[in-house]
């Protein structure tokens, strides 16, 4: 008798019986503060796999349990391009007491001219991609590892498990850090050569990113889609949520 989806009666390979899941979680238990950025540093990622029975099974009648999880390996920090709000001064020039110097025309002196300055706080602005890059990137490594109980396609319906171990590789962008706190500089006002303001800030050619921060990586297995593509063929999708945070927060939700 010929496989039919659309046909469970038939009791064949890839009937639909609603698998029991095992390790799925309820991530609306997970806080996320958007005041507290060391709290958002997450991704979702989808696993898709195709599955064989082990040569020494019997085949699938029908799959009745999905046992599953994940498991990281790897965790690196990385620097990436970045792309931070800026704006462009002219540095004042200062005497030995810190004040402005003039020219003949009442004019500030410019130390410098046209420097780069990042404002404080740093505030990371979308690329072409739309992604906000802060200059560092983690990347996660990891296992799923599961176990399909299904019921075999013999006369006797016995029972069988196979064991599965697949790896996933994702990235995080944690927020931006860098090296070093910011510092005030004295440049000219832009809207009038004759007068100075202050900005707090780094300079760009003195920004530094921390890539000496330690994080750990939490994996919840947000759900899990199975299905028999025929006797000997299993299709399953795993939707993973990854959430870094620093070392010292870890093991809380």
């Amino acid at each position: 008798m010929a496989y039919n989806k659309k046909n469970c009666s038939l009791g064949k390979c890839g009937c639909d019986f609603g698998a029991k899941i095992f390790g799925s979680c309820n991530t609306s238990q997970i806080l996320l503060d958007a005041k507290k950025p060391e709290t958002l540093n997450w991704t979702e990622i989808s696993v898709p796999e195709i599955l064989k029975v082990p040569d020494k099974k019997p085949d699938i009648e029908h799959i009745d349990q999905v046992h599953a999880k994940a498991e990281i390996t790897s965790v690196k920090l990385i620097e990436t391009p970045y792309h931070f709000n800026s704006v462009t001064y002219d540095l004042a020039k200062l005497d030995a007491d810190g004040k402005p110097v003039f020219d003949t025309a009442g004019n500030v002196v410019a130390l410098e001219t046209d420097v780069l300055f990042y404002l404080s706080p740093l505030k990371a602005i979308p690329n072409a991609e739309g992604t906000c890059l802060t200059g560092r990137k983690l990347i996660v490594e990891g296992n799923l590892i599961q176990k399909i109980v299904y019921t075999a396609d013999v006369a006797v319906q016995s029972v069988h498990s196979a064991h599965y171990e697949i790896p996933f590789s994702a990235f995080i962008i944690p927020y931006t850090k860098v090296e070093g706190n910011p510092v005030s500089y004295t440049v000219i006002d832009p809207k009038d050569p004759k007068k100075t303001i202050v900005i707090t800030g780094y300079r760009a050619d003195e920004l530094v990113i921390d890539l000496c921060e330690d994080f750990c990586v939490d994996a919840f297995i947000e759900d899990i889609y199975i299905t028999a593509m025929d006797c000997r063929t299993i299709f399953k999708n795993v939707t993973l949520f990854l959430r870094a945070k620093p070392t010292p927060q870890c093991g809380t939700l």
